[in-house]
């Protein structure tokens, strides 16, 4: 299953595929291309968009915001540059050099996304199916066998079919929870996030992957358009972007929805389907492994260009890749392996004899015969039940370990992908939305054995607004849309030992009288000093000096490791989140004259490696890799929070760029704020992290942000009620 979300730019990309295949039987007659788009959608509706989709007017939509029927342009003075840069440079410019040109100028006038390609891709089993049914068609075909060819064929439209279906029941799912625009003045904490009438989408079906290989996938193309649900009763018609976040955030959701959808849909064919050993997807029953490899060349070849930016970034860092490197190794691979697609395939004749011919070549057997495996085990094979009480319970947990392990915290979305990875093909009966839905109330409501899970966001208001205005699912048009958080006990148990463990009391290395001694010969300004100063003279395991980047940190850090070392004899080590950070870390230690261990620490799954206290000296972790800034830093004692003393400094906002050093052009006040323990992907990470969670009030910045106050936030909600502690 893959569920591909990202931006988009140019309609062209889809509306170009567009040929003459209107079904999977235009294999038979040698049509060449796609079929063309169609609308579906509440919004769509609404502008009377339906059926087939017009390129022109679909480009004119959302490119130019002039709705079907409408006239004039937006753009028409981007046209007329676009004719006079051509004219400028005579004939020797190429039809990519104007495209390029076009998106240029259009970028300059329209700052919004154009549309989002939510894009549903079905299992390499499903599209290998299809392929056979085809081949076979045509082989009866040339055999003089009609009545099979006609069979076959309208077997392989179904399959087809099952894929538009799937995607459209995803698409309505899509649009019922994340269409939503924004209202009102929006800031950080201010704006009201509305229902929206609903998706403008054009969905294209498309039959072949970059390789050229067989994959049924279907883009849906969401202009980044909508009105307000309630427009009629408010008299706002105005046309808004979209709030894309909840899309993002529901993306796996959607995926293993739509993965399901598909597997009912083939269930209610007669083919059957199996849960892959990986629980990525549910597989045509019948289709060898071999076979679905035999056309996934695009997959080999990610996988070995992969291995080979993993060999050298090992070779670069000193250790694998954690989860996050291997997460950006993966898009690297992805990039440097992406040839455009051909708009222009060969004939469909031509592809299904490419197809066989690679089949017989990798050894997966004959094309034309792959189709009566599937046949012959769904015949073999009787539907699926649904799962007994204890497998049920099992899924559960195993859903609920899975999604702890993957995040820190996390949300329903997140837990459904889970339990998709986990629960085996369903009755052809049984809706899985509803199914699945089920078990993640079991899940988050207490019932499910074995499983505790607390809910930890949103955080209470402290002013309740909800009665000024609510969404259609009850929440506070205040609030921004799947705020929703959950964790397990055992991961706050953990989160709490932590805690205490920041807290135990150490001895005092080293006296305030000799520590400020030590730090009226170096160069930092006072406040960097005070900072020092607490690091020094602490008396708590763990300390957290915390500021954006650009104030100073590796600055202070280097005065605390020759001053340590020199008054204690002990060293200090310095662990990095990245390589780059460890030579920053290091070039300023050695400019201030201090011996020094510095190395990046490998991500999460990499592990910390052995405790740095073992070479005799405290670790200080850096997160960022710039210089330190004058006049941000204050040390604080122990905080009278839960966790350990947090020094923070610094603007958070950022408003004024540092200079070399951290100079800004002005300073501003420094102020105290407590911390309570929240999981973060951070302190997962780093337990030195403990002080970075959510901060009580500031004070009123000075000067031009005169005015402006942070509000302070409740502490993480227990909620009362079933399956809340």
């Amino acid at each position: 299953m893959v569920a591909g979300l990202h931006s988009a730019y140019d309609v062209g990309y889809l509306t170009r595929a567009v040929g003459g295949a209107a079904s999977g039987a235009d294999y038979l007659t040698g049509a060449k291309g796609e079929p063309p788009g169609y609308w579906q959608g509440r919004g769509a509706q609404a502008l009377g968009l339906a059926g087939q989709v017009d390129a022109e007017v679909m480009r004119r939509l959302y490119h130019e915001d002039v709705g079907p029927g409408g006239s004039g342009s937006l753009y028409e003075r981007i046209e007329a540059e676009v004719a006079a840069q051509v004219a400028a440079r005579g004939r020797f410019i190429t039809p990519e050099e104007i495209r390029a040109v076009r998106l240029k100028l259009r970028s300059q006038f329209r700052t919004v996304v154009p549309f989002y390609d939510l894009t549903f891709s079905a299992p390499k089993t499903v599209s290998v199916l299809w392929a056979s049914l085809l081949a076979a068609a045509a082989e009866a075909e040339a055999a003089g066998n009609e009545a099979e060819a006609e069979r076959l064929a309208e077997q392989a439209e179904q399959v087809r079919g099952a894929v538009k279906r799937a995607n459209d029941r995803m698409m309505a799912v899509a649009e019922r929870e994340a269409a939503y625009v924004r209202t009102g003045h929006h800031s950080a904490t201010s704006g009201e996030y509305r229902d929206a009438e609903g998706f403008i989408t054009a969905s294209f079906q498309q039959h072949d992957a970059r390789d050229g290989n067989m994959q049924l996938h279907v883009h849906n193309a969401i202009d980044n358009r909508a009105q307000r649900a309630d427009r009629a009763e408010s008299g706002d018609g105005k046309w808004r972007a979209l709030h894309g976040h909840p899309l993002f955030k529901n993306k796996l959701k959607y995926g293993t929805l739509a993965d399901r959808f598909l597997a009912q849909e083939l269930e209610l064919l007669g083919w059957r389907t199996v849960l892959r050993e990986d629980g990525k997807a549910l597989e045509v029953g019948g289709i060898s492994d071999e076979a679905a490899d035999a056309f996934s060349t695009r997959a080999k070849e990610l996988r070995d260009k992969a291995r080979e930016l993993a060999a050298d970034y090992e070779a670069k860092h000193g250790h694998a890749p954690g989860k996050t490197a291997w997460f950006k190794i993966k898009q690297q691979a992805a990039l440097k392996t992406r040839d455009s697609k051909d708009h222009n395939p060969p004939a469909a004749g031509q592809q299904l004899a490419a197809w066989a011919r690679q089949a017989e070549r990798s050894g997966a057997g004959k094309l034309t015969s792959l189709h009566e495996a599937a046949a012959a085990y769904a015949a073999e094979h009787a539907p699926g039940g649904l799962p007994s009480g204890a497998e049920r319970r099992s899924i559960i947990r195993q859903a609920v370990a899975a999604v702890q392990k993957a995040n820190s915290a996390w949300s329903r979305a997140k837990l459904i992908f889970e339990l998709g990875q986990a629960l085996p093909a369903l009755p052809g009966d049984v809706d899985p939305e509803a199914y699945l839905n089920e078990l993640a109330d079991e899940a988050l409501s207490g019932r499910a054995e074995g499983v505790n899970v607390h809910q930890i966001a949103p955080v209470p208001d402290v002013i309740d607004v909800a009665r000024l205005g609510q969404r259609k699912d009850g929440t506070s048009i205040y609030r921004p849309p799947a705020e929703e958080k959950f964790v397990t006990s055992e991961h706050l148990d953990l989160e709490q030992h932590l805690v205490d463990v920041a807290r135990l009391p150490v001895p005092q290395r080293i006296t305030p009288a000799a520590a400020a001694a030590a730090l009226a010969g170096t160069d930092l300004d006072p406040s960097q000093r005070e900072a020092c100063l607490g690091l020094l003279t602490s008396m708590r395991l763990i300390n957290c000096l915390v500021a954006p980047a650009g104030t100073g940190k590796t600055h202070v850090i280097a005065a605390f490791a020759r001053i340590w070392a020199a008054e204690t004899g002990g060293r200090v080590i310095g662990l990095t989140a990245s390589t780059n950070a460890a030579r920053v870390m290091a070039a300023e230690a050695e400019a201030a004259g201090a011996a020094m261990i510095t190395r990046a620490v490998p991500r999460e799954d990499q592990g910390f490696g052995p405790d740095p206290r073992a070479h005799g000296g405290p670790s200080r972790r850096r997160p960022g890799g710039r210089r330190g800034q004058p006049g941000q830093h204050r040390g604080h004692g122990p905080d009278r929070g839960g966790g350990p003393p947090v020094r923070r400094h610094g603007d958070r906002g950022r408003r004024h760029r540092a200079a070399r050093g951290g100079r800004r052009r002005r300073h501003l006040p420094l102020h105290r704020r407590q911390a309570w323990p929240l999981a973060t992907k951070r302190s997962a990470q780093v337990p030195a992290r403990m002080g970075a969670g959510r901060f009580a009030q500031a004070p009123p910045r000075r000067g031009g942000g005169a005015g402006r106050v942070r509000r302070p936030r409740a502490d993480p909600p227990r909620p009362a009620g079933p399956g809340f502690r």
